[in-house]
């Protein structure tokens, strides 16, 4: 039997087989620190927001649009 050990990225899943390649992995995801921002449709589907603007722990702010995924993200 060969026994094999992996380290993964606790912000995106990624493995590796080198810890150092992992933890450059997380260390190189911007983190979402607040969402600032967000706007409801009036008409279709009001139940969750048609957009957020989410500001990053570096100071980026990007604006996310609703789309279809399906129920699990995951």
């Amino acid at each position: 039997m060969i026994e094999h050990k992996n380290y993964q990225c606790e912000v995106c899943g990624a493995t590796y087989a080198d810890p150092q390649v992992a933890i450059r992995c997380e260390a190189s995801h911007i983190l979402p620190k607040k969402i600032s921002n967000y706007k409801y449709d009036s008409f279709v589907n009001r139940r969750f927001p048609e957009y957020i603007t989410v500001t990053f722990a570096d100071g980026s702010i990007l604006l996310y649009k609703k789309g279809v995924l399906g129920n699990d993200i995951n």
